[in-house]
């Protein structure tokens, strides 16, 4: 299902595929990671950035710009590739050797011993982008892995 581009009705991405590896190519080191996807994989990764840009802009306070400023564009696609190289939208622990058992009489049981594998700690926004989706109101929030968390107040 091909991208529905903002400010499109039921849009889903603010850049195209095209211009997507035009961003990837001049503005980070990865244009041969993303060249070897393809462009139902790109579409994925493009609307996985697109959605955590989405889910953390309140547009009630700061609606969306019609045109939307092409750094945006650029910033989901910095976000894609980063998804890409890194694996920020799959979980933020290599498992891969970390199953532990341990049995106690006729108890066996089989766990995941999360000390024990690679934490890999990469930020879901690329420092490139966040000058620009500040501009958007873009509210970061304060995450440890895939935990994230927002300070709430009373009014």
């Amino acid at each position: 299902m091909a991208l529905i581009i903002y400010p499109t009705a039921s849009y889903d991405s603010f850049i195209t595929i095209a211009d997507a590896n035009t961003a990837v190519d001049s503005l980070t080191l990865y244009s041969t990671q993303w060249a070897a996807k393809s462009d139902t994989e790109k579409e994925i990764y493009l609307r996985i950035a697109f959605r955590n840009i989405d889910d953390h802009v309140n547009q009630t306070l700061t609606p969306y710009a019609d045109p939307i400023a092409t750094c945006v564009g650029e910033a989901q696609a910095l976000m894609a590739i980063q998804d890409v190289v890194y694996g920020t939208s799959t979980p933020d622990t290599d498992l891969n050797g970390a199953i532990k058992k341990q049995k106690v009489a006729s108890l066996e049981i089989e766990y995941y011993d999360v000390s024990s594998g690679k934490v890999i700690s990469v930020p879901i926004v690329p420092p490139m982008a966040v000058p620009c989706l500040e501009t958007l109101g873009y509210i970061f929030s304060v995450s440890v892995g895939n935990l994230s968390q927002l300070t709430l107040g009373r009014s």
